[in-house]
């Protein structure tokens, strides 16, 4: 079997973590099964309009040669406009069938007032042969806002690599050492920075905890956060500290008491899934796919989105009165495994190719 892959999130020289879990399910559907991938990807950065169109006609250009010269059975698109939109070209010229993965932040921010987006996202879910979702909650999203069937949806979240994602055994807390607080993502308004922020912020006025936090990822929001931390003068206890490999973003997971997912949507929730895997609670706005993830009181907490207030109270809850054990967080992920994921889309390739 082999699969022509289509996506915009793939590690390159520009970006060499974007999308490294698609990578991985790449690696692992050749390991298990023997499944090829050639992956179409843009490469290219995001820094300008420029660099975006230039990312996106050299995928185009890419997607067109590849169909015309390579010989596949299917097509996985991933993300739904512009990739899964300019996908649909193989899909036609090849007269294959096309599944494309739906990621959540692909669909939450466009509405009908955007109406150019709106159609064109909807065509391109119409014109999917299958659809997965990457939580049910998205799954009901598409069903509700797009019109598309529900037998054409499947749930398949990406899940957690546990050769990475992993507990250790820690060593006995120091006790001078500070409550460490750890976000990773992109450094945009949706994944809420500036409410975590702002709840630490509030959590040094209104308590005595020593904390430190560190804040994984880049984006063009980083200068505004920087300047955010100043003037809250929280200098010292809020790190940025750039883009990380998945190695190094457990090793500080392990390190760390708890991983905060601020975020405003949240498709499904992978870092709270690795995060869990490395035996820490998370505690997360109660949006998206977290909603189902956190367990309240058993893996972790959850505030309500935008609400800083909250968040800082949650944060101190953890910190003073934590009953969340290591083991709990752990079994809660076990159904996450990437190997099983990898499994069930391998299988849905099987069905599609069958039919």
């Amino acid at each position: 079997m082999k699969i022509l892959l289509a996506t915009n999130m793939f590690p390159n020289s520009y970006k060499p973590f974007s999308g490294i879990f698609i990578k991985s399910h790449v690696q692992l559907i050749k390991e298990k099964f023997g499944t090829d991938c050639i992956v179409i990807t843009g490469d290219g950065s995001d820094n300008s309009f420029l660099s975006v169109f230039k990312k996106y006609l050299l995928f185009t250009i890419r997607i067109i040669t590849t169909t015309l010269s390579k010989k596949f059975q299917l097509i996985h698109a991933h993300y739904t406009f512009p990739t899964g939109f300019i996908s649909l070209i193989s899909k036609w010229v090849s007269r294959k069938k096309m599944v494309l993965t739906v990621h959540g932040n692909d669909i939450n921010a466009i509405n009908k007032k955007n109406t150019f987006l709106f159609y064109l996202s909807k065509f391109t879910l119409q014109q999917s042969d299958q659809i997965i979702a990457v939580s049910l909650n998205l799954k009901r999203k598409i069903m509700e806002k797009f019109g598309i069937p529900e037998s054409k949806i499947t749930v398949i979240d990406m899940g957690f690599n546990p050769q990475i994602f992993h507990p250790v055994v820690k060593p006995k807390n120091e006790q001078n050492r500070p409550f460490t607080i750890l976000f990773v993502g992109r450094l945009t308004p949706v994944k809420g920075v500036n409410i975590l922020i702002k709840a630490l912020s509030i959590l040094k006025m209104t308590s005595k905890i020593k904390f430190k936090c560190n804040i994984i990822g880049v984006g063009e929001q980083k200068q505004i956060y920087e300047k955010m931390v100043r003037r809250k003068s929280l200098n010292g206890q809020v790190e940025f500290v750039g883009a990380k490999s998945q190695q190094e973003i457990a090793e500080l997971m392990r390190g760390s008491d708890v991983v905060t997912i601020p975020s405003l949507e949240e498709g499904f929730g992978l870092v709270a899934i690795e995060s869990f895997a490395c035996g820490v609670p998370v505690i997360g706005s109660s949006t998206g796919g977290l909603k189902s993830l956190i367990i309240e009181g058993k893996n972790g907490y959850l505030f309500s989105p935008e609400d800083s207030q909250e968040l800082s109270k949650k944060l101190k809850l953890l910190n003073q009165e934590s009953k969340i054990k290591t083991d709990s967080c752990i079994a809660s992920v076990s159904k996450y495994d990437m190997n099983l994921k990898v499994s069930e889309i391998y299988q849905l390739y099987n069905r599609m190719i069958i039919e």
